[in-house]
């Protein structure tokens, strides 16, 4: 059985960037979106399944909505679950492996549910074919109000795993929450950028990655790669459109940091990335630090979380760090991210812009024109 000519897509989004996942999907010519709490629902084919998962920066898994019931017993799950096209979306004999939740529902063992969805899938695919080295695919059912949601992940690994991280400092951001934050602050390439705390170096090489219009899924593999009706034509075509869109990166964009270990990760991550020739990157302290250019976008992710509860310099580290911007970046914007009571020892009238987390920790998104 073919796959439909339009399917029922859903990209899964850090809570607070619906609004940016849905714009980004427009900007390639995607009409049919519809933000909700936690993602985007959103409808195409093929194609559209394919640039969702090669082009978003801020998305972290695109799902297809295999079918949707009213279901309130185990034996019922089981048939309408048969009932479904999975030989569209699942070779046979490909492992399976089921997350299953449940709310107000009389369904409640999340594992039952689970199991019971596994069964019939395998069950509609007929014998397993043993010999099968697919990866496992992740098929996902959600149970609210004894209303059942199945659906299939396209992507495999989530997305915002890009495939340059090879090293990484201690608690480093998610590449789709640097991103977002990115496209939160509006910054496309327009004027220069400094990150003096690079870290693992996410910030940077997502500012290069957007400013060149690089697609971010463009040197990795997806689940939808390994389904029976795969068009790898069609995925050629579209990865050398969006490789054709590439150009140079029209602003300079710095990275430093002044632990050798973060300078030492952030250029091996760049030089995987392929952006090592679009970032300067320097050993020096924020208080040394010169601003490049008249104006520009500090982009800082400044030290907090639960290893530096008890952190005695913690607090001074936040009042130096608004001395020295105040001081030695006249004219630049600051964006801050970070819990907004060590926001507030800077000492800076920040602006709140959203919030978010990281790592479970609740942080904010502040700016300011120093």
């Amino acid at each position: 059985m073919k796959p439909r000519k339009t399917l029922n897509l859903f990209a899964v989004t850090i809570p607070g960037f619906e609004i940016l996942c849905a714009r980004e999907l427009e900007e390639f010519g995607i009409s049919t979106v519809r933000p909700v709490p936690g993602g985007v629902d959103f409808e195409g084919g093929l194609k559209e399944l394919y640039q969702a998962n090669l082009r978003l920066r801020t998305a972290s898994r695109v799902l297809v909505r295999i079918g949707q019931f009213k279901c309130r017993d185990f034996p019922a799950l089981y048939q309408k679950t048969l009932q479904l096209p999975w030989g569209s979306f699942i070779r046979n004999g490909t492992p399976l492996e089921v997350r299953s939740s449940s709310h107000s529902s009389r369904l409640l063992h999340t594992d039952r549910i689970s199991d019971t969805v596994e069964a019939a899938v395998h069950h509609s695919l007929g014998n397993p074919d043993q010999s099968t080295d697919n990866p496992r695919q992740a098929i996902l059912a959600r149970i609210e109000k004894d209303h059942c949601l199945l659906s299939v992940d396209s992507s495999g690994e989530l997305l915002h795993r890009r495939g340059y991280r090879e090293k990484s400092m201690a608690a480093p951001l998610r590449e789709t929450l640097a991103a977002g934050i990115l496209q939160v602050l509006k910054w496309h390439g327009e004027i220069p950028l400094i990150d003096p705390m690079c870290g693992s170096g996410t910030f940077p090489i997502e500012a290069a990655l957007l400013a060149r219009k690089r697609a971010p899924g463009a040197h990795r593999c997806f689940a939808f790669m390994h389904w029976p009706h795969f068009r790898e034509g069609l995925w050629n075509s579209l990865l050398a459109s969006a490789t054709l869109e590439v150009q140079p990166l029209p602003v300079s964009i710095h990275a430093s940091d002044m632990d050798p270990r973060a300078v030492e990760a952030t250029a091996r991550n760049m030089t995987k990335a392929g952006v090592a020739e679009n970032i300067e990157i320097g050993l020096t302290s924020l208080a040394r630090l010169v601003p490049p250019a008249e104006r520009g976008l500090i982009l800082c992710n400044p030290p907090y979380g639960k290893r530096l509860e008890g952190d005695q310099n913690l607090e001074r580290l936040y009042r130096d760090m608004g001395d020295i911007f105040r001081r030695n970046f006249r004219g630049w914007s600051l964006a801050l991210v970070c819990p907004a009571k060590l926001a507030g020892k800077t000492g800076l009238p920040l602006k709140k812009m959203v919030g978010l987390t990281n790592g479970g920790i609740k942080i904010h998104l502040f700016r300011m024109l120093l």
